[in-house]
């Protein structure tokens, strides 16, 4: 997060409201086009059947998940005797969720989390390290989960009909994004100069009105020289907390795709098996993320409606359980973590203790 990008700036401030309309109109007109492929006697028994409940529980395990990653960053940060406040870390937790959520890519929250950090105390290298290297866990998580369950995921997407493409397209991006990681991790200065010469080639140039960059080479360069290093020092030195972070975000998961599941048994009035339902979460996930509209708007409704309606077999209650579910876990989401940045902005952004 850069330091000109701020929230008491009103210029940041017309920017973030842009792309949280702009992430609206997204998400709800794609449940809209969705609708008119509906019957609408479909619709509205599967509308009759939604809850308050429906909004509430998957609100609550999110905001559990803010906790766990709040628990996250305490304890990697405290192995470099530095000691966050539970209500700094909450915060650093929650506006960097708002800022994952609403621009593109979803490419603002981790540099928010290492300014905010850095501006309470912490120095840059290590910020940098504790954020960045967990970029590199949850790719690794995802490829290690499609590996496990990898005969699983043949079983559910033989069963989804249209829908078995997606997750097809899934794990090929969650694959490729690994191996890439992976290449930045052990060639950073193979990979860079690969970066350089495709920078001067037409597709060299389509990434860098796309990404904005038009040196974008030189930074993924100096890029992966950084997150090898980050993730090095963080493993080789701090190997059993980063297990216990690892295990930790798998919960969040858990959490998440729970959520997911809790709406779809309501609405749909069915009991879909958890494993499923979770292995297919994470898949979709390694499509929607690199999606170039806030927060993964609109892709998010489309892609989740489509495999889970194969599970379901009812394409209309799928589609309301999943708008529900979003509505829950991002729109209110995004209200909650403007609650805390107003609430707690004042006492979270003090200087953190150092031992």
């Amino acid at each position: 997060m850069k330091p000109g990008f701020d929230l008491h700036d009103r210029s940041s401030v017309r920017r973030i409201l842009r792309f949280v309309l702009l992430a609206v109109i997204i998400g709800f007109g794609v449940n809209i086009i969705l609708s008119l492929l509906l019957d609408r006697s479909q619709i509205l028994g599967s509308l009759r059947r939604v809850r308050v409940i429906y909004f509430v529980v998957p609100l609550l395990l999110f905001v559990a998940s803010h906790v766990v990653d709040t628990v996250r960053l305490m304890l990697v940060v405290a192995q470099f005797r530095i000691r966050l406040t539970f209500v700094q870390a909450f915060y650093n937790s929650c506006v960097g969720n708002f800022f994952t959520n609403v621009t593109p890519l979803t490419a603002g929250g981790q540099p928010f989390q290492i300014y905010n950090l850095t501006t309470r105390g912490v120095p840059a290298e290590i910020a940098t390290n504790v954020i960045m290297s967990r970029f590199a866990e949850q790719a690794m998580t995802s490829l290690l989960i499609s590996i496990v369950f990898l005969t699983q995921i043949s079983w559910i997407a033989a069963s989804l009909g249209f829908g078995r493409n997606l997750i097809y397209i899934g794990l090929a991006i969650s694959l490729t994004v690994t191996l890439l990681l992976l290449a930045l991790l052990i060639w950073p200065h193979f990979i860079g100069r690969m970066a350089i010469m495709l920078e001067r080639t037409l597709l060299g140039r389509l990434i860098g009105r796309i990404s904005g960059k038009h040196n974008w080479a030189p930074s993924l360069h100096r890029y992966s020289h950084r997150l090898r290093e980050n993730v090095r020092i963080l493993w080789s030195t701090k190997t059993p907390i980063m297990i216990v972070d690892i295990l930790l975000g798998f919960g969040n998961i858990l959490l998440h795709s729970y959520s997911l599941l809790y709406v779809l048994d309501g609405v749909v009035g069915m009991r879909l098996p958890f494993l499923p339902v979770a292995i297919s979460y994470v898949i979709l996930w390694q499509i929607v993320f690199y999606v170039p509209t806030p927060g993964a708007s609109g892709s998010v409704e489309g892609a989740f409606a489509l495999v889970y309606s194969g599970m379901t077999s009812d394409l209309g209650a799928t589609v309301i359980a999943v708008f529900v579910w979003r509505i829950a876990t991002y729109y209110l989401l995004l209200v909650f973590d403007v609650l805390v940045y107003v609430i707690l902005g004042r006492s979270a952004n003090t200087s953190v203790k150092k031992s």
